[in-house]
């Protein structure tokens, strides 16, 4: 058994030796990777609130901007090989997770005669996501970005301090990014800039408000998510 074990791992070695990446390889960001996410990101809700009793609509859009950071582990590999030339086509796949939690700002309206205050968040943001590529040379690479997401989005009534959990809300992405070898600091690290959209789908619930004498009030949420970062990795 431990030599069948060995002989596992001297296979799996050559493996990853013939498909790593970095400095020395033909396509610099060939093999897996993980990168660590630093920018700001615009979070948006257009939100809806409809008390069941009162022939009632209020609709409004809100945003806010904050500092987001976020950690991806992905797989990179050329697809196409221009024979002769840097110029080649990449693709990559990976997953990602934001650990901010996206608040999307306060509003105040009027509704009933009553004046009510809200925020709402999203967070715990996972993101799967393609990126095929286009090789500028050797070692820079620009991408499209296309995905899904899915995060949970949370409901504060600021004057009543009521909280309804809207569950998980999901919805495509699609962005673009660059990446470039940073060698100065590693043959197997790299820098890049990129931005990404996440437009998630409207989601409804439903709570008794104190102020409405107890009446259900429906909140639609709908966010939106703008995220300029800069990020570093590391090609295994």
């Amino acid at each position: 058994m431990s030599k069948k074990i060995f002989l596992l791992v001297i296979a799996l070695s050559g493996i990853n030796s013939a498909y790593a990446g970095g400095a020395n390889a033909e396509n610099y960001f060939d093999g897996p990777y993980v990168q660590v996410e630093a920018g700001f990101g615009s979070l948006t809700n257009k939100t809806s609130i409809s008390p069941q009793a009162v022939p009632l609509t209020v609709s409004t859009s809100f945003g806010a901007t904050n500092p987001q950071v976020a950690l991806t582990a992905g797989y990179s590999r050329e697809i196409v090989d221009f024979v002769g030339t840097d110029y080649d086509i990449n693709l990559a796949a990976n997953v990602s997770y934001n650990f901010t939690n996206g608040n999307s700002g306060n509003q105040t309206y009027t509704i009933a005669g009553q004046n009510l205050g809200f925020n709402t968040t999203t967070k715990n943001i996972l993101m799967f996501s393609v990126e095929p590529g286009y090789y500028l040379s050797h070692d820079a690479l620009i991408y499209a970005k296309f995905g899904y997401a899915q995060g949970q989005t949370n409901y504060q009534n600021t004057i009543t301090n009521v909280n309804v959990n809207l569950g998980t809300q999901s919805g495509p992405l699609f962005g673009f990014g660059f990446k470039h070898g940073f060698n100065e600091v590693n043959p197997n690290v790299y820098w890049g800039i990129e931005v990404y959209q996440v437009n998630f789908a409207a989601k409804t619930a439903s709570y008794s408000s104190p102020l409405l004498g107890g009446t259900s009030v429906n909140i639609t949420s709908q966010p939106t998510m703008l995220f300029g970062k800069i990020h570093l990795g590391y090609i295994f």
